[in-house]
Protein backbone atom coordinates (compact mmCIF):
# COMPACT_ATOMS: atom_id res chain seq x y z
CA UNK A 1 0.00 0.00 0.00
CA UNK A 2 1.60 3.51 -0.68
CA UNK A 3 1.53 6.28 1.58
CA UNK A 4 -1.42 8.27 -0.63
CA UNK A 5 -3.76 5.28 -0.70
CA UNK A 6 -2.73 4.98 3.54
CA UNK A 7 -4.47 8.87 3.92
CA UNK A 8 -7.14 8.08 2.19
CA UNK A 9 -8.24 4.94 3.88
CA UNK A 10 -7.66 6.68 7.60
CA UNK A 11 -10.02 8.75 7.36
CA UNK A 12 -12.67 6.04 6.54
CA UNK A 13 -11.36 3.90 9.60
CA UNK A 14 -11.89 6.68 11.71
CA UNK A 15 -15.07 7.03 10.70
CA UNK A 16 -15.83 3.26 10.79
CA UNK A 17 -14.47 3.88 14.55
CA UNK A 18 -16.47 6.80 15.23
CA UNK A 19 -19.66 5.26 13.52
CA UNK A 20 -19.73 1.99 15.87
CA UNK A 21 -19.14 3.53 19.02
CA UNK A 22 -22.07 5.49 18.27
CA UNK A 23 -24.61 2.78 17.47
CA UNK A 24 -23.33 1.07 20.22
CA UNK A 25 -24.22 4.18 22.72
CA UNK A 26 -27.19 5.00 20.61
CA UNK A 27 -28.30 0.90 21.46
CA UNK A 28 -27.76 1.64 24.68
CA UNK A 29 -30.09 4.25 24.82
CA UNK A 30 -32.52 2.41 23.41
CA UNK A 31 -32.80 -0.07 25.59
CA UNK A 32 -33.11 1.79 28.23
CA UNK A 33 -35.74 4.68 27.11
CA UNK A 34 -37.49 2.27 25.16
CA UNK A 35 -41.28 2.01 26.23
CA UNK A 36 -41.51 -1.87 27.94
CA UNK A 37 -42.45 -4.18 25.34
CA UNK A 38 -43.09 -2.14 22.94
CA UNK A 39 -40.89 -4.13 20.24
CA UNK A 40 -43.34 -6.53 18.24
CA UNK A 41 -43.71 -9.74 20.58
CA UNK A 42 -41.42 -8.73 22.96
CA UNK A 43 -43.52 -9.84 25.28
CA UNK A 44 -43.82 -13.48 24.45
CA UNK A 45 -39.95 -13.13 24.34
CA UNK A 46 -39.52 -11.90 27.65
CA UNK A 47 -41.73 -15.12 28.72
CA UNK A 48 -39.12 -17.01 26.82
CA UNK A 49 -36.33 -15.65 28.18
CA UNK A 50 -37.48 -16.07 31.78
CA UNK A 51 -37.44 -19.86 30.92
CA UNK A 52 -34.07 -20.22 29.79
CA UNK A 53 -32.79 -18.26 32.45
CA UNK A 54 -34.40 -20.52 35.04
CA UNK A 55 -33.00 -23.94 33.06
CA UNK A 56 -36.09 -24.64 31.36
CA UNK A 57 -34.04 -24.93 28.04
CA UNK A 58 -36.89 -26.68 26.27
CA UNK A 59 -40.84 -27.21 26.33
CA UNK A 60 -41.18 -30.95 25.67
CA UNK A 61 -44.13 -32.72 25.05
CA UNK A 62 -45.98 -32.54 28.24
CA UNK A 63 -43.73 -30.25 29.74
CA UNK A 64 -44.50 -26.41 28.00
CA UNK A 65 -43.73 -23.75 30.51
CA UNK A 66 -42.03 -22.99 33.99
CA UNK A 67 -43.52 -21.13 36.61
CA UNK A 68 -42.88 -16.95 37.29
CA UNK A 69 -44.40 -15.43 40.37
CA UNK A 70 -47.90 -13.82 39.72
CA UNK A 71 -46.87 -10.07 40.39
CA UNK A 72 -44.11 -10.35 37.78
CA UNK A 73 -46.28 -12.17 35.18
CA UNK A 74 -49.13 -9.65 34.96
CA UNK A 75 -46.56 -6.38 34.02
CA UNK A 76 -45.19 -8.79 31.26
CA UNK A 77 -48.69 -10.06 29.96
CA UNK A 78 -50.82 -7.75 30.27
CA UNK A 79 -49.99 -4.30 32.09
CA UNK A 80 -48.52 -3.19 28.80
CA UNK A 81 -49.32 -5.31 25.51
CA UNK A 82 -51.33 -8.98 26.54
CA UNK A 83 -49.88 -11.66 24.97
CA UNK A 84 -51.54 -14.42 23.44
CA UNK A 85 -52.52 -17.25 25.98
CA UNK A 86 -52.22 -14.43 28.91
CA UNK A 87 -53.49 -15.96 32.07
CA UNK A 88 -53.62 -13.17 34.60
CA UNK A 89 -54.90 -14.02 37.87
CA UNK A 90 -56.93 -11.98 39.87
CA UNK A 91 -55.52 -9.28 42.17
CA UNK A 92 -55.98 -11.53 45.45
CA UNK A 93 -54.21 -14.30 43.58
CA UNK A 94 -51.76 -11.83 42.77
CA UNK A 95 -50.81 -10.91 46.28
CA UNK A 96 -50.02 -14.31 47.34
CA UNK A 97 -46.16 -14.74 47.37
CA UNK A 98 -46.72 -18.76 46.28
CA UNK A 99 -49.05 -17.70 43.43
CA UNK A 100 -47.28 -19.00 40.27
CA UNK A 101 -48.49 -18.52 36.74
CA UNK A 102 -47.10 -20.48 33.16
CA UNK A 103 -44.74 -18.96 31.45
CA UNK A 104 -46.51 -20.58 28.37
CA UNK A 105 -46.25 -18.69 25.21
CA UNK A 106 -46.18 -17.81 21.58
CA UNK A 107 -42.42 -18.65 21.00
CA UNK A 108 -41.82 -21.58 23.14
CA UNK A 109 -41.10 -23.74 20.13
CA UNK A 110 -37.58 -21.42 20.01
CA UNK A 111 -34.61 -23.39 21.02
CA UNK A 112 -32.71 -21.86 24.17
CA UNK A 113 -29.55 -20.36 22.08
CA UNK A 114 -30.73 -17.17 20.77
CA UNK A 115 -32.05 -16.19 24.07
CA UNK A 116 -28.63 -16.96 26.16
CA UNK A 117 -27.36 -13.86 26.43
CA UNK A 118 -30.86 -11.57 27.79
CA UNK A 119 -31.16 -15.01 29.58
CA UNK A 120 -27.94 -14.54 31.49
CA UNK A 121 -28.82 -10.73 31.92
CA UNK A 122 -32.22 -11.09 33.07
CA UNK A 123 -30.78 -14.02 35.94
CA UNK A 124 -28.39 -11.72 36.78
CA UNK A 125 -30.82 -9.01 37.27
CA UNK A 126 -33.59 -11.13 38.97
CA UNK A 127 -30.98 -12.02 41.78
CA UNK A 128 -30.35 -8.10 41.78
CA UNK A 129 -33.82 -7.55 42.75
CA UNK A 130 -34.64 -5.60 39.51
CA UNK A 131 -38.13 -4.88 38.54
CA UNK A 132 -39.46 -6.67 35.57
CA UNK A 133 -38.71 -3.17 33.60
CA UNK A 134 -35.04 -3.23 34.55
CA UNK A 135 -34.91 -6.88 34.19
CA UNK A 136 -36.22 -5.93 30.52
CA UNK A 137 -33.63 -3.52 30.27
CA UNK A 138 -30.69 -5.46 30.73
CA UNK A 139 -31.92 -8.20 28.69
CA UNK A 140 -31.97 -5.58 25.85
CA UNK A 141 -28.91 -4.18 26.34
CA UNK A 142 -26.98 -7.41 26.48
CA UNK A 143 -28.31 -8.77 23.67
CA UNK A 144 -27.79 -6.13 21.51
CA UNK A 145 -24.05 -5.96 22.71
CA UNK A 146 -23.61 -9.38 21.82
CA UNK A 147 -25.22 -9.26 17.93
CA UNK A 148 -23.58 -5.96 17.16
CA UNK A 149 -20.77 -7.58 18.32
CA UNK A 150 -20.75 -10.30 15.84
CA UNK A 151 -21.86 -8.09 13.13
CA UNK A 152 -18.59 -5.54 14.02
CA UNK A 153 -16.40 -8.06 13.83
CA UNK A 154 -17.18 -9.76 10.43
CA UNK A 155 -17.46 -6.39 9.01
CA UNK A 156 -14.35 -5.74 9.76
CA UNK A 157 -13.45 -8.74 7.45
CA UNK A 158 -14.42 -7.73 4.20
CA UNK A 159 -12.92 -4.72 2.05
CA UNK A 160 -15.42 -3.88 -0.45
CA UNK A 161 -18.57 -3.07 0.54
CA UNK A 162 -17.67 -2.99 3.96
CA UNK A 163 -19.22 0.81 4.72
CA UNK A 164 -22.46 -0.02 2.57
CA UNK A 165 -23.25 -3.27 4.75
CA UNK A 166 -22.59 -0.81 7.86
CA UNK A 167 -25.57 0.92 6.22
CA UNK A 168 -27.70 -2.13 6.44
CA UNK A 169 -27.30 -2.70 10.28
CA UNK A 170 -28.46 1.71 10.57
CA UNK A 171 -31.49 0.47 8.49
CA UNK A 172 -34.31 1.44 11.99
CA UNK A 173 -36.14 -1.71 12.18
CA UNK A 174 -32.96 -3.77 11.53
CA UNK A 175 -31.33 -1.75 14.76
CA UNK A 176 -34.45 -1.88 16.57
CA UNK A 177 -34.94 -5.99 15.90
CA UNK A 178 -31.16 -5.87 17.57
CA UNK A 179 -32.43 -4.00 20.61
CA UNK A 180 -35.64 -5.47 21.56
CA UNK A 181 -35.76 -9.23 23.16
CA UNK A 182 -36.28 -11.72 20.86
CA UNK A 183 -34.99 -14.52 18.81
CA UNK A 184 -34.54 -11.69 16.16
CA UNK A 185 -30.82 -10.20 17.01
CA UNK A 186 -29.85 -14.17 16.61
CA UNK A 187 -31.50 -14.15 12.90
CA UNK A 188 -30.58 -10.34 11.92
CA UNK A 189 -26.96 -11.27 12.99
CA UNK A 190 -26.43 -14.57 11.90
CA UNK A 191 -27.61 -13.84 8.45
CA UNK A 192 -25.34 -10.70 7.95
CA UNK A 193 -22.29 -12.22 9.27
CA UNK A 194 -23.01 -15.47 6.79
CA UNK A 195 -23.51 -13.27 4.10
CA UNK A 196 -19.83 -11.36 5.46
CA UNK A 197 -18.09 -14.46 5.68
CA UNK A 198 -18.71 -15.41 2.16
CA UNK A 199 -17.88 -12.20 0.54
CA UNK A 200 -14.60 -12.17 2.38
CA UNK A 201 -13.57 -15.80 0.85
CA UNK A 202 -14.61 -14.14 -2.32
CA UNK A 203 -12.72 -11.12 -1.96
CA UNK A 204 -9.24 -12.39 -0.39
CA UNK A 205 -9.27 -16.24 -0.54
CA UNK A 206 -7.99 -18.15 -3.78
CA UNK A 207 -9.51 -21.15 -2.51
CA UNK A 208 -11.82 -21.76 0.57
CA UNK A 209 -9.92 -22.31 4.09
CA UNK A 210 -11.04 -25.10 6.68
CA UNK A 211 -11.17 -22.17 9.06
CA UNK A 212 -13.96 -20.28 6.64
CA UNK A 213 -15.72 -23.45 6.26
CA UNK A 214 -16.35 -23.79 10.28
CA UNK A 215 -17.08 -20.09 10.81
CA UNK A 216 -20.03 -20.95 7.95
CA UNK A 217 -21.35 -24.01 9.99
CA UNK A 218 -21.22 -22.41 12.95
CA UNK A 219 -23.26 -19.42 12.11
CA UNK A 220 -25.77 -21.67 10.12
CA UNK A 221 -26.37 -23.92 13.29
CA UNK A 222 -26.93 -20.41 15.15
CA UNK A 223 -29.27 -19.74 11.93
CA UNK A 224 -31.19 -22.60 12.35
CA UNK A 225 -31.07 -22.96 16.39
CA UNK A 226 -32.77 -19.26 15.70
CA UNK A 227 -35.45 -19.40 12.95
CA UNK A 228 -34.49 -22.11 10.09
CA UNK A 229 -36.88 -20.77 7.76
CA UNK A 230 -33.98 -18.53 6.66
CA UNK A 231 -31.92 -22.22 5.74
CA UNK A 232 -32.15 -20.73 1.47
CA UNK A 233 -29.61 -17.88 2.52
CA UNK A 234 -27.20 -20.49 3.71
CA UNK A 235 -26.97 -21.90 -0.03
CA UNK A 236 -25.02 -18.29 -0.80
CA UNK A 237 -22.15 -20.45 -0.34
CA UNK A 238 -22.72 -21.77 -4.05
CA UNK A 239 -21.08 -18.51 -4.94
CA UNK A 240 -17.68 -20.21 -3.99
CA UNK A 241 -17.91 -22.41 -6.61
CA UNK A 242 -14.82 -21.42 -8.22
CA UNK A 243 -13.09 -21.22 -4.67
CA UNK A 244 -12.72 -24.88 -4.04
CA UNK A 245 -9.95 -27.45 -5.40
CA UNK A 246 -10.48 -29.53 -8.45
CA UNK A 247 -11.90 -32.66 -6.74
CA UNK A 248 -15.39 -32.96 -9.01
CA UNK A 249 -18.56 -31.78 -8.95
CA UNK A 250 -20.38 -34.24 -6.52
CA UNK A 251 -17.22 -32.89 -3.58
CA UNK A 252 -18.24 -29.30 -4.45
CA UNK A 253 -21.94 -29.81 -4.39
CA UNK A 254 -22.04 -31.80 -0.92
CA UNK A 255 -19.56 -29.27 0.37
CA UNK A 256 -21.02 -26.08 -0.57
CA UNK A 257 -24.61 -27.67 0.61
CA UNK A 258 -23.39 -28.60 3.97
CA UNK A 259 -23.95 -25.27 5.64
CA UNK A 260 -27.84 -25.51 4.62
CA UNK A 261 -28.40 -28.93 5.75
CA UNK A 262 -26.62 -28.07 8.73
CA UNK A 263 -29.17 -25.07 9.44
CA UNK A 264 -31.99 -27.26 8.72
CA UNK A 265 -30.62 -30.13 10.99
CA UNK A 266 -30.49 -28.15 13.94
CA UNK A 267 -33.91 -26.45 13.06
CA UNK A 268 -35.48 -29.94 12.52
CA UNK A 269 -33.73 -30.98 16.06
CA UNK A 270 -35.23 -28.46 18.34
CA UNK A 271 -38.97 -28.40 16.05
CA UNK A 272 -39.14 -32.19 16.70
CA UNK A 273 -38.53 -31.70 20.64
CA UNK A 274 -40.83 -29.08 21.16
CA UNK A 275 -44.61 -29.55 22.00
CA UNK A 276 -46.38 -28.85 18.60
CA UNK A 277 -49.35 -27.27 20.39
CA UNK A 278 -47.06 -24.06 21.05
CA UNK A 279 -47.30 -23.38 17.21
CA UNK A 280 -49.49 -20.67 16.97
CA UNK A 281 -52.22 -21.10 14.56
CA UNK A 282 -54.78 -17.92 14.48
CA UNK A 283 -57.57 -17.10 12.08
CA UNK A 284 -59.17 -20.69 11.72
CA UNK A 285 -56.18 -22.14 10.12
CA UNK A 286 -55.96 -25.67 9.08
CA UNK A 287 -52.11 -26.24 8.12
CA UNK A 288 -52.50 -29.84 6.40
CA UNK A 289 -55.46 -28.21 4.33
CA UNK A 290 -53.61 -25.49 3.84
CA UNK A 291 -50.52 -27.16 2.91
CA UNK A 292 -53.01 -29.25 0.43
CA UNK A 293 -53.86 -26.45 -1.11
CA UNK A 294 -50.73 -25.00 -1.51
CA UNK A 295 -49.34 -27.93 -3.37
CA UNK A 296 -52.53 -28.66 -5.58
CA UNK A 297 -52.37 -24.63 -6.33
CA UNK A 298 -48.61 -23.36 -5.85
CA UNK A 299 -49.01 -20.21 -8.61
CA UNK A 300 -52.15 -19.08 -6.49
CA UNK A 301 -49.61 -19.12 -3.20
CA UNK A 302 -47.04 -17.22 -5.81
CA UNK A 303 -49.80 -14.35 -6.64
CA UNK A 304 -51.01 -14.35 -2.78
CA UNK A 305 -47.51 -13.44 -1.85
CA UNK A 306 -47.09 -10.86 -4.72
CA UNK A 307 -50.41 -9.51 -4.14
CA UNK A 308 -49.78 -9.22 -0.79
CA UNK A 309 -46.45 -7.38 -0.46
CA UNK A 310 -47.93 -4.82 -3.33
CA UNK A 311 -50.95 -3.86 -1.58
CA UNK A 312 -49.33 -3.02 1.81
CA UNK A 313 -46.13 -1.01 3.23
CA UNK A 314 -44.58 -4.40 2.85
CA UNK A 315 -44.27 -3.13 -0.45
CA UNK A 316 -40.66 -1.48 1.18
CA UNK A 317 -39.50 -4.66 2.33
CA UNK A 318 -37.65 -2.73 5.52
CA UNK A 319 -39.56 -1.28 7.81
CA UNK A 320 -43.21 -0.33 8.97
CA UNK A 321 -44.11 2.24 11.33
CA UNK A 322 -44.74 0.26 13.83
CA UNK A 323 -40.87 -1.24 14.34
CA UNK A 324 -39.91 2.33 14.73
CA UNK A 325 -40.65 4.80 17.60
CA UNK A 326 -42.15 8.19 16.82
CA UNK A 327 -45.52 5.82 14.62
CA UNK A 328 -46.02 8.14 11.69
CA UNK A 329 -42.42 9.83 11.62
CA UNK A 330 -41.22 5.93 11.39
CA UNK A 331 -41.71 5.26 7.65
CA UNK A 332 -40.02 8.92 6.79
CA UNK A 333 -37.20 8.05 9.07
CA UNK A 334 -36.97 4.50 6.98
CA UNK A 335 -36.85 6.05 3.35
CA UNK A 336 -34.13 8.28 4.25
CA UNK A 337 -32.15 5.77 5.13
CA UNK A 338 -32.80 3.59 2.48
CA UNK A 339 -32.03 6.27 -0.13
CA UNK A 340 -28.91 7.00 1.91
CA UNK A 341 -27.68 3.35 2.28
CA UNK A 342 -29.28 2.65 -1.24
CA UNK A 343 -27.00 5.18 -2.95
CA UNK A 344 -24.05 3.94 -2.20
CA UNK A 345 -24.65 0.97 -4.41
CA UNK A 346 -22.97 2.56 -7.21
CA UNK A 347 -19.86 2.92 -5.12
CA UNK A 348 -19.42 -0.45 -5.19
CA UNK A 349 -18.59 -3.85 -6.14
CA UNK A 350 -18.72 -6.15 -3.44
CA UNK A 351 -15.60 -7.82 -5.48
CA UNK A 352 -17.83 -10.20 -6.21
CA UNK A 353 -18.96 -11.51 -9.87
CA UNK A 354 -22.07 -11.13 -11.83
CA UNK A 355 -22.55 -15.38 -11.06
CA UNK A 356 -22.75 -14.34 -7.39
CA UNK A 357 -25.13 -11.63 -7.81
CA UNK A 358 -27.29 -13.85 -9.72
CA UNK A 359 -26.86 -16.21 -6.59
CA UNK A 360 -28.30 -13.92 -4.17
CA UNK A 361 -30.48 -12.97 -6.57
CA UNK A 362 -32.35 -15.75 -6.94
CA UNK A 363 -31.99 -16.74 -3.61
CA UNK A 364 -33.89 -13.63 -2.14
CA UNK A 365 -36.63 -14.52 -4.32
CA UNK A 366 -36.97 -17.78 -2.96
CA UNK A 367 -36.64 -16.51 0.70
CA UNK A 368 -39.52 -14.68 0.09
CA UNK A 369 -41.28 -17.24 -0.62
CA UNK A 370 -39.97 -18.88 1.67
CA UNK A 371 -40.77 -16.36 4.99
CA UNK A 372 -44.27 -16.69 3.68
CA UNK A 373 -44.83 -20.09 3.19
CA UNK A 374 -45.36 -21.00 7.61
CA UNK A 375 -46.87 -17.93 7.92
CA UNK A 376 -49.76 -18.62 5.20
CA UNK A 377 -49.93 -22.12 6.89
CA UNK A 378 -50.60 -21.44 10.67
CA UNK A 379 -51.91 -18.04 10.49
CA UNK A 380 -54.45 -17.78 7.42
CA UNK A 381 -57.69 -19.38 6.36
CA UNK A 382 -57.67 -21.94 3.70
CA UNK A 383 -56.88 -20.69 -0.04
CA UNK A 384 -57.26 -17.31 1.72
CA UNK A 385 -56.70 -14.72 -0.83
CA UNK A 386 -54.31 -12.23 0.59
CA UNK A 387 -51.27 -12.93 3.49
CA UNK A 388 -52.71 -12.10 6.95
CA UNK A 389 -50.01 -11.03 9.77
CA UNK A 390 -47.49 -10.30 7.48
CA UNK A 391 -44.85 -8.21 9.26
CA UNK A 392 -42.04 -6.58 6.93
CA UNK A 393 -39.14 -7.58 9.63
CA UNK A 394 -39.43 -10.79 8.00
CA UNK A 395 -37.61 -9.49 5.12
CA UNK A 396 -34.74 -8.03 6.92
CA UNK A 397 -31.82 -10.59 5.95
CA UNK A 398 -32.86 -10.74 2.50
CA UNK A 399 -31.37 -6.70 2.34
CA UNK A 400 -27.60 -7.92 2.04
CA UNK A 401 -28.11 -10.25 -0.97
CA UNK A 402 -30.45 -7.20 -2.54
CA UNK A 403 -28.10 -5.22 -2.32
CA UNK A 404 -25.37 -7.55 -3.72
CA UNK A 405 -27.40 -8.35 -6.14
CA UNK A 406 -28.20 -4.83 -7.66
CA UNK A 407 -24.53 -3.78 -7.00
CA UNK A 408 -22.23 -3.53 -10.12
CA UNK A 409 -18.46 -2.40 -10.57
CA UNK A 410 -18.37 1.56 -10.60
CA UNK A 411 -14.66 1.98 -10.48
CA UNK A 412 -14.61 2.04 -14.15
CA UNK A 413 -16.89 4.76 -14.18
CA UNK A 414 -15.10 8.05 -13.79
CA UNK A 415 -16.76 9.64 -10.63
CA UNK A 416 -14.05 12.07 -9.48
CA UNK A 417 -13.77 13.67 -6.54
CA UNK A 418 -17.38 12.20 -5.95
CA UNK A 419 -16.09 8.88 -4.55
CA UNK A 420 -14.36 10.38 -1.99
CA UNK A 421 -16.88 11.60 -0.75
CA UNK A 422 -18.84 8.09 -0.12
CA UNK A 423 -17.40 7.49 3.19
CA UNK A 424 -19.64 9.77 4.92
CA UNK A 425 -22.81 8.04 3.74
CA UNK A 426 -23.03 6.48 7.05
CA UNK A 427 -23.38 9.90 9.38
CA UNK A 428 -27.22 10.02 6.99
CA UNK A 429 -28.57 7.00 8.15
CA UNK A 430 -26.96 7.75 11.50
CA UNK A 431 -29.10 11.41 11.58
CA UNK A 432 -31.75 9.18 10.93
CA UNK A 433 -31.42 7.04 13.92
CA UNK A 434 -30.79 9.83 16.10
CA UNK A 435 -34.22 11.64 15.11
CA UNK A 436 -36.14 8.36 15.81
CA UNK A 437 -34.60 8.22 19.23
CA UNK A 438 -36.39 11.79 20.12
CA UNK A 439 -39.01 10.96 21.95
CA UNK A 440 -39.09 7.55 22.19
CA UNK A 441 -42.17 6.31 23.64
Amino acid sequence: MNPSSRRIAAPKDWLWLLSCFFIVGLGLVVAIKQAPFYIPDEGAHYLRTYEVGHLHLLNLRGSVGTGMPCNDYAVVAGKYHPVAWANVKTEAEQNDRNCVANTRNTAGAYSFVPYIPAAFAMRITEHMGGTVEQRLIASRATGFLVWITLIFVALRGICDGRTLMGCVVLVPSFFWQLVGVSADGAILASSLVYVLIVLKALQGAPLLTRGMLVQLLLTAALMGASKGVYAPLCLFSWALWGHLPARGVVYKIALLSLPTLVCLGVFAFFMGLADPSLVFLGNGANPALQMEHVVNHPWQFVETVYRSLCETMNVGFIAPSYAVPNGDRGYGITVLTLVSSGSLMVFTSFGVSKTARCIAALIALVLCLAVCLPLYLTYNPVAWPVMLGLQSRYFLPIIPLVFIAVSFDATKIDWGSLRKYAMWAPLLPVIGLYLACINIP
